[in-house]
């Protein structure tokens, strides 16, 4: 007896494979994903070298604060939120950037990369606001308001040290 003549179950390479629609769904949502993430650790990125090249005299932390907004966000809804994010005594910004401002640093980042940019191309990008705070520690205590405000999508905080050396991403409850 074979193993073909046996009455085992069919493997998993041999069920059937995911219909054409899931798969281009599925690539979709990936590299949406992972052009907003490349769009979001430039411009974090941008503005802590940005605070680190031009302060002489740096507290020991920045502390880069990224805002994404909803989509269908308002200009009320924004403005609120920048004149929140004022009262964190920011070193840099709040500083809009608009889904064109976030889609040209994504041709940046993936200029040698024109598959995905062409896939990306009918993706919306959200837009955001930046900001970066020096400080020893940072203090998460102003984050659920914000969070709370109508128009926020979601908060990221990256931390790097005077030194330059990177601290890595804060979660805050």
């Amino acid at each position: 007896m074979t193993p073909r003549d046996t009455d085992a179950p069919a493997s998993p390479e041999t069920s059937a494979p995911a219909s054409a629609g899931t798969r281009s769904l599925r690539r979709r949502w990936i590299v949406a994903a992972a052009a907003a993430t490349a769009v979001i650790l430039v411009g974090g990125g941008v503005g802590i070298a940005y605070a680190l090249s031009t302060e002489s005299n740096r507290p020991d932390n920045l502390y880069a604060i990224t805002v994404m907004l909803d989509p269908d966000v308002t200009a009320d809804q924004q403005a609120a939120v920048e004149e929140e994010l004022k009262g964190w005594n920011p070193t840099i910004g709040p500083v809009f950037r608009g889904s064109g401002a976030i889609a040209s640093m994504a041709a940046d980042v993936y200029q040698d990369d024109p598959e995905t940019l062409e896939r990306a191309a009918d993706m919306p990008l959200p837009a955001m606001i930046v900001m970066t705070v020096e400080s020893p520690t940072f203090n998460c205590e102003p984050v659920p308001a914000l969070r709370e405000l109508p128009g926020v999508q979601s908060i990221m905080i990256d931390g790097a040290a005077k030194t330059g050396g990177r601290h890595g991403r804060i979660e805050c409850p």
